[in-house]
């Protein structure tokens, strides 16, 4: 009867605690949040107007699944080469947009923040 209520214990506390770190890791996907926001600019990208994706947003949630959502006909960039013409895109989602000077030609319409980690702090009792 212990053991069976132990087990009941560590399944409810670990269902608890997945709870708890699904709603931390929902909000620390910006690049998902940015695709999303660019998604729904009034008005949105429209056909033949292109966007670039960098390393950082596509490792924060800028996914395949968010590109199904696009509007018909955008183009997406998620080229890293170092000598990528900017010029060619319409719009950028980026975590820093002054790195290698990329801000240039673009305007900032939207700012997308992420979670910047989690702390745990010991203190005496």
């Amino acid at each position: 009867l212990a053991a069976a209520a132990f087990a009941a214990a560590a399944v409810a506390g670990t269902a608890l605690l997945t709870c708890v770190a699904l709603a931390l890791a929902a909000h620390n996907y910006p690049g998902g949040v940015a695709l999303a926001a660019l998604h729904a600019l009034d008005p949105p990208p429209g056909a033949g107007e292109a966007v670039h994706m960098d390393v950082a947003a596509c490792m924060t949630g800028v996914s395949r699944f968010g590109e199904v959502l696009r509007p018909q006909g955008v183009v997406y960039s998620k080229d890293e080469d170092e000598a990528l013409d900017l010029s060619r895109f319409d719009f950028l989602i980026t975590a820093d947009a002054t790195a290698r000077g990329w801000g240039a030609g673009f305007d900032v319409v939207a700012v997308v923040h992420g979670t910047a980690g989690l702390a745990l702090e010991r203190r005496a009792v």
